[in-house]
């Protein structure tokens, strides 16, 4: 009897709702149309928004209004721990695992999955328009569709890839690396300038190339010069430090040129660099135009070796012929092997047959295997079959479970962003991906390769929002030094930490308090820490001084909420927000204008005095309540990551409270604020379901997501929501033609 007691008074609305809500919200009163009392009749699904705004409003301790009667805190705990209940009960009721709809291959997936089947690099970035962003995320199949001017793109990497895959003595796709100027490594006098390694006197540009023999190669280039005096700019090509041939360039900037020369290269590991030799200033010329001579360099690329033609990887790595048979046989036995792999599914005698068939009809001149072979590599690549991943739909309105292939297909792209290795695709084929302990044994083994470094690469920086990080453009007359290299070593920076605490199956809480961090030389003397003497590229490093512990003390994070001039505390509090607790503000109202631009360092000028010319107004006071104190909590760091003087800090009022109730100092309070908070572990389990699913969630999806969060709070491991969520209905199953709206 007690417990059915107990049990019934869970079911009914705690005393504060009828002490504190129902005058404005109750007995014939909907202010906002939301009648509680209508809401708490009976559990309905239908009213799901009106159940997560009350859910938000008690979070936010932002209802009742000023001004009237309001909960204690042990109050607004019991109504929000009814109203979290009942949504759970709704969100176990309409659970489904949902329908994704066919998904284009985005840019880094085609990208990836290129390389892996033909050991290609095809630059998809500069290829391809760029892809759409949905729920955060450029996997969410809605915004991936297939425009004709992209399909005709298409056509071209199939040929490019067919090409550099398959090398043919009539026809060589010969091997070019490329190199774009950002990419450069650079010696002496050089400033990257937008795309462009600016010499303006005697200096160096180039790179180290990893080439698979020696030979004879093709050395391209971009260039122009700033041209003064009597001649025109003069490279010289440096091979492993030894001067070449020097190469004129009467380029200008408004219309560059490109260069070529032949080169002997030796194999393995080799520099080349384009050397500055002519400089020439006469500040006192009479003609402007004539006072200074410097040169650009765009990129380079080394194409080769071109002297004679010999097998790429990929053609090694197929099917030998079979004894006595021709060329039918042999292509056949080629694609048995290969379309499977790029189709990521078996395939059909007739779909052979079909590409067979095509290669007579296509290709042109001797009907050779290797032209064949290019023209079915093309047909394949431009198929729906491979640029989209479509799941096949159950045969009536009840869900069923994803086949082994398609299984194999969502755990690749999740963990890999790339398509399935053959021991996945082998375990699909047998069957072992439809039981819990095969799909372990695969997940373990993909987290702990160092492919799964692509999650910290593509899902963490979208999650974090610093994947355009190097587009950011601090001001260099206040910040010189932050240009696009220092950006890239802070979004790496970020990236590290996340495949560190994946892959080494550390906490979820590192994220926000690791002791270390990983840096190259550059980053950690910008932000003043003790570099390893003649350490070079990215090394651990321990946490020194007064420097903030894990994500909230990331260069990345805090110049990506930042303006170019100066720190944004509602930039920062808006995505602390957004994407470590879950809880976006809305957009602001129209009208509302962002803080002015502040005269000198806005550390001197009162940010809370900026501030407060958003909070005076009702209307934004509560977003802006419960944006800014988390903002200004950072605000101990400026513009681009560094910690401020101890003395400017001393002078700053960090102290912070948030609308319900709680208070905190600092970074390090803020820090302390959000560890343990299960706001966090939501925003982390919600936005890795949608990266892993390739939707956004709905209602439905609501209880999976409680249960994700609970479990991680339990055991707050990356590697345990991974398994959580490939485990799940959502992850496994395609919903019938009832849930065709999801």
């Amino acid at each position: 009897m007690l417990y059915l007691v107990i049990g019934l008074l869970m079911t009914l609305p705690p005393q504060a709702f009828k002490a504190y809500c129902l005058d404005c919200h109750g007995d014939g009163a909907s202010k906002g149309d939301l009648a509680l009392d209508v809401l708490f009749d009976g559990v309905d699904p239908a009213r799901s928004d009106q159940w997560l705004a009350l859910r938000s409003r008690l979070r936010h301790h932002d209802m009742p209004p000023a001004g009237k009667r309001r909960p204690s805190e042990e109050e607004y705990l019991a109504m929000r721990v009814w109203a979290e209940a009942r949504i759970g009960e709704m969100a176990e009721a309409t659970a489904s695992p949902g329908r994704v709809g066919p998904r284009r291959l985005n840019n880094v997936e085609y990208e990836n999955t290129i390389r892996d089947l033909f050991g290609v690099d095809i630059d998809a970035v500069h290829r391809f328009p760029s892809d759409g962003v949905g729920e955060g995320f450029d996997n969410v199949a809605d915004v991936l569709s297939l425009p004709p001017l992209l399909l005709e793109k298409y056509f071209d990497a199939a040929e490019y890839t067919a090409l550099h895959a398959v090398h043919d003595e009539g026809n060589p796709g010969w091997t070019e690396r490329l190199v774009d100027a950002g990419e450069m490594k650079t010696r002496g006098r050089v400033t990257h300038r937008k795309g462009v390694q600016w010499m303006p006197s005697r200096a160096a540009a180039g790179s180290d190339f990893q080439l698979p023999r020696q030979g004879d190669y093709m050395l391209r280039f971009g260039a122009f010069g700033q041209q003064a005096g009597s001649e025109s700019v003069k490279l010289q090509v440096v091979i492993e430090g030894k001067p070449g041939e020097v190469i004129e360039i009467p380029a200008t900037r408004s219309n560059p040129g490109t260069y070529e020369s032949t080169l002997n290269l030796p194999g393995g590991r080799c520099s080349v660099e384009l050397a500055f030799i002519n400089d020439y200033y006469r500040p006192d010329d009479p003609d402007p135009s004539q006072r200074d001579r410097n040169a650009g360099l765009q990129w380079l690329s080394i194409t080769g070796p071109i002297d004679s033609v010999e097998p790429t990887p990929f053609q090694e790595s197929l099917p030998r012929p079979l004894e006595g048979g021709g060329t039918e046989d042999h292509l056949r036995l080629v694609l048995e092997d290969l379309l499977p792999r790029a189709w990521r599914r078996p395939v059909a005698s007739e779909e052979i047959d079909r590409l067979l068939a095509l290669s007579l009809q296509e290709s042109s001149g001797e009907l050779t295997l290797e032209v064949r072979l290019r023209t079915c590599i093309i047909a394949m690549l431009v198929s729906p079959n491979f640029l989209l991943r479509v799941e096949e739909d159950p045969r009536g309105t009840v869900a069923e479970p994803l086949s082994g292939h398609e299984l194999a297909t969502r755990l690749s792209y999740f963990l890999w962003s790339t398509t399935p290795d053959s021991t996945l695709l082998s375990a699909a084929e047998r069957g072992e991906l439809a039981t819990p302990g095969g799909r372990r044994v695969q997940v373990d083994r993909m987290i702990e390769s160092t492919r799964s470094k692509s999650l910290a690469e593509h899902f963490a920086t979208q999650w974090l929002q610093i994947r355009s990080l190097d587009e950011r453009t601090p001001d260099p007359r206040r910040y010189p030094g932050v240009d696009e290299t220092l950006l890239r070593s802070m979004q790496q920076e970020t990236i590290e930490l996340f495949d560190a605490v994946c892959r080494e199956d550390k906490s979820i809480w590192s994220l926000l308090n690791a002791e270390y961090t990983h840096a190259d030389e550059s980053l950690a003397l910008h932000y003043g820490l003790e570099w390893p003497e003649g350490a070079e590229g990215i090394h651990r490093i321990a946490i020194e001084g007064q420097r903030p512990r894990g994500l909230l003390g990331h260069g990345s994070i805090l110049t990506a909420t930042s303006n170019p001039t100066r720190t944004s505390p509602v930039k920062r509090g808006k995505w602390i927000l957004e994407s470590l607790l879950d809880d976006p503000p809305p957009p602001p109202l129209p009208g509302i204008d962002a803080l002015p631009e502040a005269e000198g360092d806005p550390a001197h000028v009162g940010v809370r005095d900026l501030l407060a010319l958003h909070t005076t107004d009702p209307e934004c006071l509560s977003c802006h309540a419960r944006m800014d104190p988390l903002g200004l909590a950072l605000e101990s760091l400026d513009a681009v990551g560094r910690v401020r003087p101890v003395e400017e800090v001393a002078a700053m009022d960090l102290q912070a409270n948030l609308p319900d109730g709680r208070s905190f100092t600092g970074v390090e309070g803020l820090q302390e604020l959000l560890q343990g908070d299960q706001a966090f572990l939501r925003a982390l389990a919600r936005n890795m379901l949608v990266y892993a699913l390739g939707r956004g969630t709905t209602f439905a999806d609501e209880a999976l997501i409680l249960r994700l969060a609970a479990n991680l709070q339990e055991d707050p491991r990356l590697r345990r929501l991974i398994h959580e969520i490939v485990e799940s209905d959502a992850f496994r199953f395609r919903a019938g033609m009832e849930g065709a709206e999801r």
